[in-house]
């Protein structure tokens, strides 16, 4: 009885320090400016995509065309989009338009790319979309 809860806390700690020395990824902080034809674009939701990862790394843009987000070191496809329309507890299937040009909304097409890095001076970017 005593070996079996020997092996039981042997197996526990093992786990634990295991556990505590993996190292996850580490977050960067980005940010930038977008911009529409030269004037700031307010309430635009980029998206920093590596379809290695599980998720996106997601802002929303201030009145300024500014946004602030944490991100994984590496290459990304970057997507842009304003939607106009929003679902509500009275209608969760509202329709929503996309106010920029579909491209920008598009990992193929948009055309935009950003490389996150851990020198946080490089990870300041800027998207002028026409």
């Amino acid at each position: 009885m005593k070996q079996k809860v020997f092996i039981v806390l042997l197996a526990i700690i093992t786990l634990t320090l295991i556990g505590c020395n993996s190292k996850a990824p580490k977050l960067y902080d980005c940010s930038g400016t977008v911009t529409m034809n030269g004037q700031p674009l307010e309430g635009a939701n980029v998206a920093f995509v590596n379809l290695d990862l599980p998720a996106p790394n997601t802002a929303i843009t201030d009145a300024s065309g500014v946004f602030k987000m944490q991100s994984y070191e590496g290459s990304f496809d970057v997507t842009i989009v304003k939607l106009e329309g929003k679902a509500s507890k009275e209608d969760p299937y509202a329709p929503t338009t996309n106010l920029l040009p579909e491209k920008y909304s598009n990992l193929k097409t948009s055309g935009l790319k950003a490389t996150v890095t851990k020198n946080p001076e490089e990870n300041k970017f800027q998207f002028d979309i026409q």
